[in-house]
């Protein structure tokens, strides 16, 4: 691959990145919308009488099937995210190393145009 080549390809990663920074956060407000849903209802629950039946009924509140799933799709989504980091971050480590191995290129020929000169 070309040194030409890596901006295209990093700009191309950042977007999809983007993307899925975008996507886990949509995610992770329906989850804050749910749990301060579960919040609501145990709070407003007049036959909850103590602490005790409040944690109770909380968590089979967070039992719920659906919620369960969003969290799931959020953990994936996170793993998703991470994932496009670790790419991103390759691609500009090698365009690093691939402009370093140029500027040692060059440097080698003006080493060698001095000496013949």
């Amino acid at each position: 691959m070309s040194l030409a080549d890596y901006p295209a390809m990093i700009a191309e990663a950042s977007t999809a990145l983007l993307r899925q920074e975008q996507k886990t956060r949509k995610l992770q407000d329906i989850v804050a919308i749910a749990l301060a849903d579960v919040d609501q209802q145990v709070a407003f629950d007049e036959t909850l009488k103590n602490e005790a039946q409040r944690k109770a009924r909380k968590a089979e509140l967070l039992a719920d099937p659906d919620l369960a799933s969003v969290l799931m799709d959020l953990q994936d989504a996170k793993d998703a995210q991470r994932e496009l980091e670790i790419q991103l971050e390759q691609l500009r480590s090698e365009f690093a190393v691939q402009k370093l191995a140029e500027r040692r290129a060059i440097a080698v020929m003006e080493l060698r145009a001095c000496q013949v000169a």
